[in-house]
């Protein structure tokens, strides 16, 4: 905006010039002069999480914790040992994927899950391998999983509860070894599927004939299973017949599960 101004000493009217800044020009420059603070702070913030990044991943510096579930007889310690943890704990250092590789080779245990767990946790989910029976080698004994697996291998027998298959010696075994004899899967699917109770009564697998195979249980019954085919129907038919006789308090001889004619032999 221009206005006249009257000058005395010439007559004249001295001209003044005012020039007004608009309000959004200022507010514009605040935000010009804002923005490169604004970006300091941001790439700041970027170099701090990169160092502390770079530490957690290189210096030995306790960090996070690793859960470890389902374990039974092997201790914390030794999951920790199977999956490569060291000391001190940092889950930074640490890939779940490896952990896991480690762990399943591992015989002592049959399955395992390693995972992520927000914020700062690794979890192990593991399921131990268990004997369920034991069968005479050449050297000894070998403790067997459900699934013909050796876990483990003795001069003798000893702190572990299972039926001992006799009438049938294996030969040199070693550990990680499968039995894939039909006989020897079958009767291990066979007392699989039976109840724990149950599984914790047999005392012996006789295997001498491996078309009448029996089963002693520590009540002295004897379940003869024939070929130890069809796992899944004989188990069922062995708890029917199990059960007739408790709710009768029947004195057997033995029982036979012959799938097409079962029997209580009094």
């Amino acid at each position: 905006m221009t206005r006249g101004k009257y000058d005395s000493s010439f007559g004249h009217k001295k001209i003044e010039t005012h020039t007004s800044v608009p309000r959004q020009g200022l507010s514009t420059r605040r935000i010009r002069k804002r923005k490169p603070l604004v970006k300091r702070k941001v790439w700041l913030v970027i170099a701090v999480f990169l160092i502390g990044w770079c530490l957690l991943r290189l210096a030995p510096i306790p960090f996070g914790t690793v859960e470890v579930h389902g374990n039974e007889t092997m201790k914390q310690s030794d999951v920790y040992r199977a999956a490569g943890v060291g000391k001190p704990i940092n889950v930074v250092q640490l890939s779940p994927n490896q952990m896991e590789n480690r762990l399943h080779e591992d015989l002592r245990i049959g399955k395992v899950t390693v995972t992520r767990k927000f914020p700062f946790t690794i979890a192990i989910q593991l399921t131990e391998r268990k004997p369920i029976a034991l069968v005479m080698t050449m050297f000894g004994f070998a403790y067997i999983d459900d699934t013909g697996m050796i876990i483990q291998t003795a001069s003798q027998i000893k702190g572990v509860s299972a039926p001992i298959i006799t009438g049938k010696k294996v030969g040199a075994v070693l550990l990680g070894d499968t039995l894939d004899d039909a006989t020897i899967q079958g009767v291990l699917q066979y007392i699989k599927i039976l109840p724990v109770a149950v599984q914790e009564k047999i005392t012996e697998v006789n295997m001498a004939d491996t078309a009448d195979i029996v089963v002693y249980t520590s009540d002295s019954i004897a379940i003869h299973l024939g070929k130890a085919d069809h796992p899944r129907e004989r188990a069922d038919i062995t708890m029917d017949l199990l059960r007739q006789v408790e709710q009768q308090q029947l004195h057997v001889q033995y029982i036979d599960t012959d799938i097409r004619a079962p029997l209580i032999k009094r």
